[in-house]
């Protein structure tokens, strides 16, 4: 009996040494127990809420709630401003720098909200869900007939949700290096840049992002004090390109040198942006001339009006 006891203990011991020793930093079986797996609950209590991580293997956290607003705790409180529907997600980093992510609607509307239907564009380059965006919510522009000179530009849309405004571009690769997004966050030309391009906006906000660097922008603020009413060319630089304003999908190919990308503008790099926002976007070519502009001037040759933008 002795004997037979030795001998399973051995065999165990030689079982145990087997698993430890076979088994590399590479083993999916290992690597599966450590990955990170988002979750959570929240408690709503009338615009207040409270998120619980419930996630497993996470070394760190980002929350977005839906309304801009961003927190790295484990376990934050939200304050919303507004009575209506918010999609909140939370984001895990774990072991390895695996990520995991949850998203959750959180219901606070009380049937008062007149808030518009909300979007959602996924960069994966395929721009078929662009078809499901609401048309109320929906701007869109292409280029005019009789346009002959500015014609890197052939199509533009924008929408927007809580954290984003996104866009879709289709031009002509070959005549353009930067993208100029002319923003006026206030529906207002009373304040902003007038420029040439369009009437009616006032633009507080310039991004110009270089094709190259995946339109990774420079914002500008537009020095209201300094600028003449609107009609000298003066900008303050609030975020480098560093920041990562813009993400895009890749560009995707067509014929005759057209790429088309889509891409989102992240709204907490803008300040008080309101619900309707006008824009323009202009295409500049190497040698810093404008090459594609939209929405086109009108044919006489005078300034076409801004997209209007519909913004929750």
């Amino acid at each position: 009996m002795k004997n037979i006891n030795s001998l399973s203990k051995l065999i165990l011991l030689t079982i145990t040494s087997f698993i430890l020793f076979s088994c590399s930093d590479d083993d999916p079986v290992q690597i599966a127990l450590y990955l990170p797996v988002a979750n959570f609950s929240y408690e709503a209590f009338e615009k207040k809420v409270v998120f619980t991580d419930k996630s497993e293997n996470a070394d760190s956290y980002y929350w977005t709630f839906g309304d801009g607003e961003t927190s790295t705790e484990q376990n934050p409180t939200h304050f919303y401003k507004g009575n209506k529907k918010y999609s909140a997600e939370l984001t895990i980093r774990g072991e390895r720098g695996k990520t995991s992510s949850k998203k959750v609607t959180i219901d606070l509307s009380d049937g008062s909200s007149t808030d518009p239907e909300d979007v959602n564009i996924t960069l994966d380059g395929k721009f078929n869900d662009w078809l499901e965006v609401p048309a109320s919510m929906l701007a869109t522009s292409t280029i005019a007939a009789h346009v002959t000179d500015l014609v890197a530009l052939k199509e533009l849309k924008l929408c927007g949700n809580d954290d984003y405004v996104f866009f879709y571009m289709k031009a002509d690769k070959t005549k353009f290096m930067v993208a100029q997004f002319y923003i006026d966050k206030n529906n207002d030309a009373d304040t902003g840049f007038l420029g040439w391009y369009w009437s009616g906006i006032g633009s507080e906000f310039l991004l110009e992002g270089a094709k190259d660097d995946g339109l990774a922008p420079t914002v500008f603020e537009y020095d209201d004090e300094n600028g003449n009413g609107g009609t000298n060319w003066s900008w303050i630089e609030r975020h480098a390109p560093a920041a990562k304003t813009i993400e895009i999908s890749e560009f995707i190919e067509g014929e005759n040198d057209i790429v088309e990308v889509e891409g989102r503008i992240i709204r907490s790099y803008i300040p008080e942006l309101g619900r309707t926002v006008k824009m323009g976007v202009a295409l500049v070519g190497s040698d810093w001339s404008a090459s594609g502009l939209l929405p086109s001037k009108l044919e006489d040759g005078s300034l076409n009006n801004p997209l209007t933008v519909k913004l929750p």
